[in-house]
């Protein structure tokens, strides 16, 4: 799954289905997140029938909640999604832990880039794998074309 989504040269989604149903969407999103695919999906999935998305962002400990919240509902805004669902904000050390642990309540994992220069690759190796193992959820990973060296 990650060897097809890392070699990709356009934009693709790549998913692992646990649960036919997928009415819960959790989209975890960075303030510098492109969200061009991810954008689009997050689109689509929110006209189908009693579908609901809410995005995640998981701040540093250190980081005001408040502060990342509106720092991320201005991106959100930005890229036009952030009528498309709601905003959890978590602090965490952990981000994997934490995106999985709000994964139990949600049907379906949207995992796009960050948007950091070179995360593309570790997002598609070691922190996506371990999310797409460990959540309870279907997860669905997004590459956008842009991506492909970070």
């Amino acid at each position: 799954m990650h060897r097809v989504a890392r070699k990709a040269g356009k934009p693709m989604v790549v998913a692992k289905f646990r649960r036919v149903e997928m009415r819960r969407v959790l989209v975890p999103v960075t303030a510098s997140a492109p969200l061009q695919v991810t954008g689009m999906l997050c689109r689509a999935l929110a006209e189908v029938e009693q579908t609901s998305l809410t995005f995640l962002h998981v701040a540093a400990p250190d980081e005001s909640v408040e502060s990342a919240r509106d720092r991320i509902v201005d991106h959100l805004r930005v890229k036009g999604v952030a009528h498309l669902g709601p905003l959890v904000v978590v602090a965490a050390e952990d981000p994997v832990g934490a995106i999985v642990e709000e994964a139990q309540r949600h049907d379906m994992v949207v995992l796009g880039p960050s948007g950091r220069p070179g995360f593309m690759s570790a997002i598609l190796s070691g922190k996506a794998e371990k999310i797409a193992e460990e959540a309870p959820s279907s997860v669905l990973l997004v590459r956008n074309r842009e991506d492909s060296g970070g």
